[in-house]
């Protein structure tokens, strides 16, 4: 697979807009303690929760968005469940990942199995302007591995430039901060031989990414 160079200074820029939130409360915190050193518990309170999701939200984009695949290399169906499940932590969104099913915790999730997950998380998570639910489900079939992610709640809605950056005709000039991570994740789906594809659900009350991965992607 092969990325441009301005694919990469997006991905950048989704990154940095998505941690600059948590960066600047920090701060906003240290301003206050200065301000008015006789009264740290609320700021150090604001500090702690920021720091904690500039945390999570760095260890989600890592495995999002870079090389790694897991924090100790190759990841388990729990750690990319994990993952997402903090990324979302203390949002307006509820993610939904059932533990049950055809697959095992300690299955390995090979290849780029996880990063589309995550990243097809991201997308659903951008559906849901008012909150709601996202809702996963990764299932082992004979004919590969099947992933869904659908985004249901008030006011759900695919953005037309994720769907740009969904297709196949999409250049790369169309491409922004706001939906390079679709394409990303479409980039990794074709190279393991699947297509994501959307299609709303329940008369437009959900949207719903699904690709089926023909080749084995879970080992163990």
């Amino acid at each position: 697979m092969q990325i441009d160079l301005k694919v990469t200074q997006l991905l950048c820029s989704r990154l940095c807009h998505d941690l600059i939130g948590s960066a600047s409360a920090i701060n906003a915190g240290l301003e206050l303690i200065r301000d008015d050193p006789s009264d740290t518990e609320g700021p150090l309170d604001l500090m702690d929760q920021s720091a904690s999701q500039l945390s999570r939200r760095l260890a989600f984009f890592r495995c999002a968005f870079g090389l790694a695949e897991g924090a100790r290399g190759p990841a388990e169906v729990a750690e990319i469940r994990m993952l997402a499940m903090d990324y979302f932590d203390g949002g307006k969104m509820k993610l939904n990942w059932p533990e049950s099913g055809s697959l095992n915790d300690q299955q390995i999730l090979s290849g780029p199995v996880g990063k589309i997950i995550l990243n097809l998380s991201l997308m659903a998570n951008g559906c849901l302007p008012r909150g709601g639910d996202v809702n996963v489900h990764l299932v082992k079939i004979p004919e590969g591995t099947g992933i869904a992610v659908e985004a249901r709640g008030l006011n759900v809605r695919l953005a037309d430039d994720i769907k740009e950056a969904l297709s196949e005709s999409v250049k790369v000039e169309q491409l922004n901060a706001h939906n390079v991570h679709a394409y990303y994740a479409q980039c990794l789906a074709r190279d393991a031989g699947g297509v994501i594809e959307t299609q709303n659900e329940d008369g437009g009350a959900a949207v719903q990414f699904a690709i089926l991965l023909p080749k084995p992607q879970i080992n163990r």
